[in-house]
């Protein structure tokens, strides 16, 4: 059994550390000074602390890095990490700001506050160090960062009102806001957290971050995954409005099924590349991939891929990704598959090496298929070759047609759940439905479904 780590326990333990090394710091300060503009100074430490260190986890994660993946259960889990820790930065941000030019603007322009009290005047006599002569460049530049990350971060909460480019275009910047705000933020971190050693790990949080950011900014995140590959075949499924391409990868280090890449027609820098599944097992004599895109939106529909996709056109690909990885313990462990029209790709890929390999599973896995309609005419149907693989490899296959009022429930689990509850559960699809299974597992004693 995995346990992977979840955003509840990154926010849990970050929190916990940041607030109580502050803790440590402002107690202290804030009884000796309890006035208003002297606590206001420590909150102001505070929300900018969480506001670097969450801001550095969150560039840390959109490093692609295997460990991640692994420690999280796959990129997809990263990504979902990585969205909400952003999200808790923008709120730091914002609490940060209010702190910082909020009170000061609520002060200067209403009598709600106490006045501030004036700043000691310079002694002219006095030559300001290199550190002082810094002071005000480095808030200029921690200030306008910060307006430019909170544009960022709207942008990407709204990227569904925004075209794809806009949102990946805008993800480039935050290579350079972010170096900006660790600036500033390192610069303003008092001496007094460096004192309990504090400040050196929110220093080497931030320094590990730049090597993401700087990666960001050249466009290398997930180079070393990056090789070159040509289109060999591209097919469209009228039947399954499936787009299938193969891909000649000759220098691809091969992938485990259920896994999946970015892909992106070479030299095209805007488009950037676009996650598929991988629907076909590895052979390292053929060093064959195959994907079966579902056309939707503007990027997938098949008179945009037949073109981006020719035949012979060269591509890019990255990977590969992915953690949904498929167990080899199906004969003492039953497996059930459960997909949803195009989710079916990896559970193509895992029945195309099972074939391969010559396995039988007698019935072992349980796969139920659901799709608006399905078709027997195997020029036609991407989802046919998954029926004609079932037949070769023994997996009882149950299709599930909304065509003929057929639909998956929950409790359809139930009787095969009863006779084995160390059943191993395979789900890709449509969220709502996922949900609703996990739901139902959880409510019926298996606990440990989110967690394998």
């Amino acid at each position: 059994m995995k346990k992977y780590l979840k955003l509840s326990h990154i926010l849990f333990f970050t929190l916990a550390i940041c607030l109580t090394f502050w803790a440590i710091v402002a107690i202290p300060s804030i009884q000796a000074k309890p006035a208003f503009w002297d606590a206001k100074r420590n909150f102001t430490h505070l929300s900018g602390i969480l506001t670097i260190v969450f801001m550095s986890l969150v560039v840390i994660l959109a490093w692609k890095k295997r460990w991640a993946e692994q420690k999280f259960g796959g990129l997809d889990k990263v990504y979902f990490v990585h969205k909400w820790l952003g999200i808790s930065a923008g709120i730091f941000l914002v609490m940060h700001w209010i702190s910082t030019q909020g009170l000061k603007l609520l002060a200067k322009y209403t009598t709600l506050l106490p006045a501030r009290p004036p700043k000691p005047p310079k002694d002219p006599s006095v030559v300001q160090s290199l550190y002082e002569q810094l002071h005000g460049p480095a808030h200029v530049i921690g200030e306008y960062a910060g307006y430019a990350m909170a544009i960022l971060i709207i942008i990407a909460l709204m990227k569904k009102t925004f075209s794809y480019k806009t949102f990946r275009l805008s993800h480039k910047f935050f290579g350079v806001i972010f170096i900006a705000g660790a600036l500033h933020s390192i610069y303003f971190l008092p001496q007094i957290y460096f004192d309990i050693l504090f400040g050196f790990l929110v220093f080497a949080v931030a320094i590990i971050a730049v090597f993401p950011a700087v990666a960001s900014i050249y466009g290398n995140i997930g180079k070393e995954n990056r090789s070159e590959a040509k289109i060999k075949q591209y097919k469209f499924y009228a039947d399954d409005k499936i787009n299938e391409i193969v891909i000649e990868a000759p220098k691809w280090k091969g992938h485990r099924s259920g896994q999946f890449l970015f892909i992106r027609q070479k030299g095209d820098l805007t488009e950037g590349g676009h996650p598929f599944t991988i629907a076909s097992f590895w052979n390292d004599k053929q060093k064959i991939l195959r994907l079966g895109i579902k056309s939707l939106g503007d990027f997938t529909a098949n008179e945009n891929l037949k073109n981006v996709f020719a035949a012979g056109k060269s591509v890019k690909i990255e990977g590969p990704y992915g953690d949904f990885v498929f167990a080899d313990n199906f004969a003492e462990q039953q497996q059930i598959w459960i997909a949803t029209g195009i989710g079916m790709t990896p559970f193509v890929a895992r029945l195309e090496e099972l074939a391969a390999k010559n396995i039988q599973v007698n019935k072992k896995i349980l796969f139920y298929f659901l799709t608006p309609k399905f078709s027997e005419n195997a020029e036609n149907s991407f989802a046919y070759k998954l029926k004609n693989l079932c037949q070769q490899t023994g997996v009882d296959l149950q299709i599930l047609q909304d065509s003929q009022n057929q639909y998956f429930k929950a409790e359809m689990l139930a009787e095969t759940l009863n006779k084995n509850k160390n059943s191993q559960i395979y789900f890709c699809g449509v969220f709502k439905l996922g949900e609703s299974i996990e739901n139902y597992l959880r409510q019926n004693g298996f606990t440990q479904i989110a967690e394998t």
